[in-house]
């Protein structure tokens, strides 16, 4: 009976080890763990909750057969199933095929690529070029505007006051200056304290003294003053340029008067007109005037600087001391050429290079000449103001108004 119970409790126990091993089993296969080797689903099995689907119906699986366009061939060493979840990320075996239409956009309708239409597009229809407003709205300074006027284009005739009479030579033809004129403050200064007048029968060039305050106001008061003196004469003689410089020195000084915080307000001034058959001058201060016979061989420096060797002005206009102009005349040529200018012109130019930038522009019309005069002296340093007049001679019965090149 012992021997029998013992029996009965063996195949008791083996029977309960053999029912807990069948529902460990079965727990196993419906988890689907790792523990226990499954074969692959097929294709057209249906996914489990929680799986991942499978593989389009036709298509190969992903470890098969030869990789999809796109994918590396090393990555079904992965051995990543559908059938074992929980292995790291999910597969990336699809990632290409979401990520390719983004590489290779599918071409358009007419066959070419958006971005290859687009920049067609552009080509066919370029945009407006865009344009600096510092180089193409603000006026331009003198070294960029045109050096010589268009000649087509009309300019107005100057109407002479009946005051002035006809100047004639002694063969009864009419004396005339064909001018043209270029200012610039340079390239140091913030002011331009230059002024000038050129017209057919006057030419004035006043530069107020550096230093000194309002030397715009003075230049421009002395150019008014001779201008107004020679317009009121009716027999002009040399009489009428100096009355115009006293005017000048009595107009400053009037200024000044009326405007204590000015005192000391000062200017050059140099004028030049036609007077019957002869140019005659007058010349205070440290401005310059040369004449270039009509051989233009040659340079004649006419006026000589009231100023020691880098010293002050000892004349001036705007001094309390009477003002005493030094007078010049030369034959009224034709085709003498003028050429007056302020300090600024030989400031930064040698006597040499200035005289052969002279000669070399004789045969340039006035108005090209003075503003390539003043640009050369530009590119040289423009350290101080610069203002330059160049005036023909002519022989003529009238004469269309002169160009003026200013900034």
């Amino acid at each position: 009976m012992l021997k029998l119970a013992n029996l009965m409790a063996v195949v008791a126990a083996v029977v309960v080890t053999v029912s807990l091993l069948t529902v460990v089993i079965l727990m196993v296969r419906e988890l689907r763990l790792p523990l226990v080797h499954r074969p692959r689903p097929r294709n057209d099995a249906p996914a489990g909750p929680g799986e991942p689907s499978a593989p389009p119906h036709g298509r190969p699986p992903a470890d098969r057969g030869a990789p999809k366009k796109g994918v590396r061939a090393a990555t079904p060493a992965k051995r990543h199933t559908p059938g074992t979840p929980g292995h790291g990320a999910p597969p990336r075996l699809r990632e290409p095929s979401r990520t390719l239409p983004a590489l290779s956009p599918p071409a358009a309708s007419a066959g070419r690529p958006p971005a290859q239409d687009e920049t067609s597009a552009e080509e066919q229809h370029p945009a407006e070029p865009i344009l600096t407003p510092r180089r193409s709205l603000p006026a331009l300074p003198p070294e960029k505007r045109p050096e010589a006027p268009d000649a087509g284009a009309p300019r107005e005739s100057v109407q002479l006051p009946e005051t002035v009479p006809q100047r004639q030579c002694e063969d009864g033809a009419e004396v005339w200056l064909h001018a043209g004129a270029a200012t610039t403050a340079g390239r140091h200064r913030r002011r331009n304290e230059d002024s000038h007048f050129a017209d057919t029968d006057l030419l004035v060039v006043a530069d107020g003294v550096g230093g000194a305050p309002a030397g715009e106001v003075a230049s421009k008061l002395a150019v008014e003053a001779v201008v107004q003196a020679w317009r009121r004469g009716a027999q002009h003689t040399h009489h009428h340029l100096q009355g115009g410089f006293r005017d000048a020195n009595a107009a400053v000084l009037q200024h000044v008067k009326g405007n204590p915080r000015l005192r000391g307000m000062a200017t050059t001034l140099d004028a030049c007109a036609v007077i019957g058959d002869r140019i005659m001058g007058a010349h205070v201060g440290d401005g310059y005037v040369w004449a270039v016979p009509p051989e233009r061989t040659a340079v004649r420096q006419i006026t000589m600087p009231h100023s020691a060797p880098q010293g002050p002005l000892l004349r001036m206009i705007g001094s309390s001391v009477p003002v005493r102009p030094d007078l010049w005349a030369i034959d009224a040529c034709p085709d003498t050429r003028l050429v007056l200018s302020s300090d600024g012109l030989p400031a930064d130019l040698d006597e040499r290079e200035l005289h052969r930038l002279i000669l070399a522009t004789a045969d340039m019309a006035p108005a090209e000449a003075a503003s390539i005069l003043m640009k050369s002296a530009l590119k040289a340093g423009g350290t101080d103001n610069i203002t330059v007049i160049v005036a023909d001679v002519v022989l003529s019965g009238s004469i269309e108004q002169p160009l003026l090149f200013s900034e």
